[in-house]
């Protein structure tokens, strides 16, 4: 008896409503969970509206998840990174404050801060280190589905 696609294709999580009628466009990210020494905080960024994202953001046209990564993580915290392991992929259905209607296509990669070798370019986020009991407080369900992904590993 032949399994069919759907049995033996890996499903991905998918978080949010999707709002009948929409259309929603998918949007390549990549984002990564980096613990502290004592693995019981990880790296966020907040952003001025008091809202926090794990680190990373979008994939450019021609960058592997990897490059993103590398690229993303400097940009938003100045440090350079190694990437330890893969995580896993999930999406997440969104309204974007632009009213746009995005499928967040994520990859998530645990990762290790190297060193410092700019200033973060984005001057509204912040670092910010939270522990392992606020992943409720990340705004997308998402990113505390990788996070919970990890912590049970």
């Amino acid at each position: 008896m032949r399994q069919s696609e759907n049995n033996t294709k890996k499903e991905i999580p998918t978080f949010g409503l999707k709002q009948e009628g929409m259309h929603y466009q998918n949007k390549a990210s990549v984002y990564a969970i980096v613990f502290d020494k004592k693995q019981k905080r990880y790296l966020t960024v907040r952003t001025n509206s008091q809202n926090f994202f794990l680190p990373g953001g979008g994939i450019e046209v021609g960058e592997t998840p990897e490059q993103a990564l590398h690229r993303e993580l400097l940009e938003e915290t100045g440090y350079t990174i190694r990437i330890e392991a893969p995580l896993g992929r999930a999406r997440q259905h969104l309204i974007a404050l632009n009213g746009e209607a995005l499928l967040n296509d994520a990859f998530f990669y645990e990762v290790t801060l190297l060193e410092l070798t700019q200033a973060a370019v984005e001057v509204d986020h912040h670092l910010t280190w939270l522990s392992i009991q606020d992943t409720d407080k990340l705004f997308h369900a998402h990113q505390a589905w990788a996070v919970r992904k990890v912590v049970k590993r």
